[in-house]
């Protein structure tokens, strides 16, 4: 099951090659090939869609058989849909060798024969009454107290049920957990009525939630605190990570083992709500309409986001992580939350802060040259901008985790972009501004490359901030907002007093051919509006911000610049072979 905003053609067809590649053995030259090609045109950012499906072709019809298998389709929200048809499309009429399996509600079987016409077959799949009858006898021959069972519940189980819930097995389950949950015969018979009298998925989980806050103390807080994580991490999260973050308590220094508690007992106390997926090893809610219930039902957890926040910091600065070795390379078995708690504490205080979560915070921030988590994120995001296929590739073929020297705390929240926070930080004075890590990037080029406002703002009104330097690729902090596209921050930039709209990089490139390259259309006419941006520039390898526009298809940016009586689009067209 996919998030659903995460649910887009790049992610879904990513995540397939990734699986293909990953069952090469070895990988052939031709997809190395392919994939170092798509890297050097790409020119460092992530794999386009169109680069995707190339080396997924050509993976494909490198196998004597493939099978495409795409499951819940209807949970990829509609606008995404069409160009995830478009590409699948694309693949089967490349790949004669494959096949596509896709399941999903009712509702997408005219988007299927739109694109597939008389080639797909539609195959209605619903419980039949012999399924659920099945299913029903299974449960109550496990029901673990058969002395509150008597012969003739059970036949009234196994008529009621079948006649009154037919579309949804999901339903009957939950049915089942809130039967056999109860403590008398008495009391099952009721439930079985109650739970069977016009109920649906909305009300089933109402009833599910109401039968959780029943438990006793522990179990109710383990199982609501479960939910709230589940449905609110920021990724799926691991078995074991679950287990460890329910059992960090607040204001404590370290890590209490025998607190930790088992999954068993998660999955008890959440009463069905919550699975095991067993090929991920993910912990996830039963169905997808559970995490639409808990998102629309938002007075079930209060302030989970600063709640989670402060989870990830208090463990972060337990004494036991805090001992960690800041080099080490993989992460120790005993601490399974650590690579969650590094990566996503600032996405939680950003959604959500209190006094607690940014004193923690301040606390983790200033030891981040000697602490794990440092390296942990700075490897993080030394991959952010490559899809998952590109990731698995430079796992398989070799890759070097960047250098953490020079990466402080200024850096690190520069990322994070949580305003409470980076307000205190630089009121501290304590904070070397033009501080560069191993790319020569300051925490200033960190804040324009990732959109940080506040902090860019807050950084240049720093006397000894020097808006104009250039990392070791001659990025300036204009050029990396122009290239990511972020409008307020370089609005903010060429309004500064001293920033150069034209400084070029060491290659030559100017911000306009950043944001050219990457379509970047507001960004585009930001710059195009200044003085002293040349619309025409030419880059130490000849080309000019209309060649990159030109390259990446953007006919919007193209008609931008070709509207500019300065620019040669005979000269540079013809070198770079648009026509």
């Amino acid at each position: 099951m996919w998030p659903s905003l995460a649910f887009t053609a790049t992610t879904a067809l990513g995540a397939l090659l990734k699986q293909v590649v990953a069952g090469m053995e070895p990988i052939s030259s031709e997809i190395k090939s392919a994939f170092e090609s798509a890297k050097k045109q790409v020119d460092g950012r992530t794999l386009r869609l169109p680069e995707i499906c190339t080396i997924l072709v050509k993976s494909l019809s490198c196998l004597r058989r493939g099978f495409i298998c795409i499951g819940a389709l209807d949970e990829c929200p509609q606008k995404n849909r069409p160009e995830l048809w478009d590409s699948l499309q694309h693949i089967i009429q490349e790949c004669p060798n494959t096949r596509l399996f896709i399941t999903g509600r009712p509702h997408i079987q005219d988007e299927v024969r739109r694109y597939f016409g008389l080639a797909a077959t539609m195959i209605p799949i619903k419980p039949r009454t012999e399924d659920i009858e099945r299913y029903l006898e299974m449960r109550l021959n496990r029901d673990p107290d058969a002395d509150i069972m008597d012969e003739s519940f059970r036949v009234d189980i196994l008529r009621v049920i079948p006649e009154t819930i037919s579309e949804i097995f999901l339903l009957v389950s939950l049915i089942m957990d809130a039967i056999l949950d109860q403590t008398t015969i008495h009391k099952r018979r009721q439930m079985l009525y109650k739970m069977t009298n016009g109920l649906g998925l909305q009300d089933a989980y109402s009833a599910t939630l109401h039968r959780i806050n029943e438990q006793k103390g522990s179990r109710r807080n383990l199982a609501m605190e479960a939910l709230m994580w589940i449905s609110h991490s920021e990724r799926p999260l691991k078995a074991e990570e679950l287990r460890h973050a329910l059992a960090v308590e607040a204001g404590t220094t370290d890590l209490e083992v025998d607190d930790v508690p088992s999954i068993r007992t998660l999955l008890g106390c959440t009463l069905g709500l919550v699975t095991v997926d067993q090929q991920s090893s993910t912990v996830r809610l039963i169905h997808f309409t559970l995490q639409e219930y808990l998102g629309a039902h938002t007075n079930l957890f209060i302030t989970p986001h600063s709640m989670m926040a402060e989870i990830c910091l208090t463990y972060l600065n337990f004494r036991s992580i805090c001992k960690l070795s800041p080099t080490l390379r993989t992460i120790p078995p005993t601490t399974p939350f650590l690579h969650y708690a590094s990566c996503y504490w600032g996405l939680h205080a950003r959604k959500e802060m209190n006094d607690r979560v940014k004193s923690l915070a301040l606390q983790l921030l200033q030891r981040n040259a000697d602490h794990i988590s440092a390296d942990i994120l700075l490897r993080e995001k030394s991959l952010d901008f490559l899809s998952l296929v590109e990731r698995s590739l430079l796992e398989l073929l070799g890759h070097e985790y960047p250098d953490r020297g020079g990466y402080t705390g200024l850096h690190c929240i520069a990322y994070m972009r949580v305003p409470e926070i980076e307000i205190a930080m630089v009121d501290m004075e304590i904070w070397d501004m033009n501080r560069r890590d191993s790319k020569g990037a300051t925490p200033l080029m960190w804040a324009a490359k990732y959109g940080n406002y506040t902090l860019t703002k807050l950084l240049l009104e720093q006397v000894d901030v020097n808006p104009n330097l250039s990392d070791w690729n001659g990025l300036t902090p204009l050029a990396h907002a122009s290239k990511g596209g972020f409008k307020d921050v370089v609005e903010l930039l060429l309004n500064w007093v001293g920033v150069n709209p034209s400084l070029s990089c060491r290659d030559g490139r100017t911000p306009l051919s950043w944001a050219a390259e990457y379509g970047q259309e507001e960004v585009v006419k930001l710059l195009l509006d200044r003085d002293g941006a040349n619309p025409d520039s030419l880059a130490k390898n000849g080309r000019t911000p209309l060649s990159y526009a030109a390259q990446g298809g953007n006919e919007v940016v193209v008609k931008l610049l070709l509207d500019r009586e300065s620019v040669n689009p005979v000269r540079r067209m013809r070198m770079d072979g648009h026509h």
